[in-house]
């Protein structure tokens, strides 16, 4: 693939010089001058005049900067794709914050509702989360009751968390991991929220 490429970039630099030496002819010629691309041996710098020796220096010292250009106009885009200035800093910022997150995270939302239990503000499609708090808050406390049991020993029989107040249910469980929670039930959390549904 490289030498490919290599091999194509010298077949293109050697149609430009083509290209370069078949302008400078022409533009030789147009200017009536002899062109420095093919030998003359009949005009010596010894019999031009003055005015024709300093037209020759001239257009020899004006020859690599025409090739130069016309390299520059054809391969200026191409070989030296490099920014000639830096950006401003407004054209920065104004691209940093034009994209649709940002407009999305600045924009007014219209979907905010208080919470029926407890009065907080949130979106109309998520959790509240100050219950939802309390709801993490529990769950540390039940597994913390069944210590490494619930990481390293998991049973195999349905999982049952008693509270205080439920320590007449005992005899319904019979059979099941029972684990031990030593404080009331909370008002939020009823006892039917784990029980499984039949069918």
């Amino acid at each position: 693939m490289a030498v490919t490429l290599i091999g194509r970039l010298g077949n293109l630099l050697h149609k430009l010089e083509t290209l370069v030496h078949r302008i400078r002819v022409q533009d030789s010629l147009n200017r009536g001058l002899p062109t420095l691309g093919v030998p003359n041996f009949d005009l010596g710098l010894d019999g031009v005049n003055s005015d024709l020796e300093s037209r020759l220096k001239q257009q020899k010292n004006s020859e690599s900067g025409s090739s130069r250009s016309v390299i520059d106009s054809i391969f200026g885009s191409i070989l030296w794709g490099v920014p000639k200035s830096r950006r401003t800093l407004e054209k920065r910022l104004t691209r940093k914050f034009q994209g649709k997150e940002f407009k999305e995270v600045t924009a007014i939302k219209k979907n905010i509702v208080a919470c029926l239990e407890c009065g907080t503000y949130h979106e109309m499609h998520t959790i509240c989360p100050k219950c939802y708090g309390k709801v993490r808050e529990e769950t540390a406390a039940m597994k913390a009751a069944m210590g490494e049991d619930f990481q390293y020993n998991h049973p195999r029989s349905e999982v049952v968390y008693l509270y205080e107040d439920d320590q007449e249910d005992r005899a319904k469980y019979k059979g099941k991991y029972i684990v031990e929670m030593k404080k009331p039930r909370p008002l939020w959390f009823a006892k039917n929220l784990l029980t499984k549904g039949h069918g």
